[in-house]
């Protein structure tokens, strides 16, 4: 019902030719999106808190995080929403700027400051 309600969205708004629609998995999508000339100002990730705890789901968001990070334009921001306490430290990633509503914290990501891949020393 959603999707069909944002296919008709699409058509009425003519984006046909700066817009796609696909139904798969957003990694997939992202991996797609990097292959083509396609930078936005704004990404905005707001992952199922419960890929959080174990390992595998860390590494998915981890891939990502990079790969999305690498789609934004030179001044363009990714939101990522994460619960409390979960922040990507681990990434050797520095937000922009962090805040708290309810029990979730937003932070913000340029491009400028990319994540190196796992096991790597950013300097």
């Amino acid at each position: 019902e959603a999707l069909e309600a944002l296919r008709r969205n699409h058509d009425n708004v003519h984006f046909a030719d700066r817009a796609e629609i696909g139904v798969l998995d957003v990694l997939k999508a992202v991996k797609r999106m990097s292959e083509k000339p396609f930078r936005f100002d704004l990404i905005f990730v707001d992952p199922p808190f419960a890929l959080l705890p174990d390992a595998e789901g860390r590494a998915y968001l981890e891939s990502l995080f990079v790969l999305a990070r690498g789609l934004l334009k030179p001044d363009g921001v990714l939101v990522m929403r994460l619960p409390k306490g979960k922040d990507l430290e681990q990434w050797k990633a520095a937000p922009r700027d962090q805040r708290s509503y309810g029990e979730s914290e937003v932070f913000f990501y340029g491009a400028e400051t990319a994540a190196p891949p796992s096991g790597t020393d950013p300097s």
